[in-house]
């Protein structure tokens, strides 16, 4: 299920639902909204996919390490 696909990618990643919807899908809201129920159109949900796909190896996703969060 996608629902699970997403939260183990949050899980392994860290990182956040505002972030993956943003990078994904360029809408901050739409990782709430699919866990909500949101119906997606088959090119939203491959654009999805693909990237999950091809971030399924990043350890971690989160912020990039600057010298200021050192």
């Amino acid at each position: 299920m996608l629902t699970d696909r997403i939260a183990e990618f949050l899980a392994r990643t860290g990182m956040s639902k505002t972030r993956l919807g943003v990078e994904a899908l360029n809408d901050g809201h739409a990782i709430p909204e699919i866990e909500a129920g949101r119906k997606l159109s088959l090119e939203t949900y491959q654009r999805l996919m693909e990237y999950l796909d091809a971030h399924a190896s990043d350890e971690t996703a989160g912020p990039s390490l600057t010298a200021e969060n050192l």
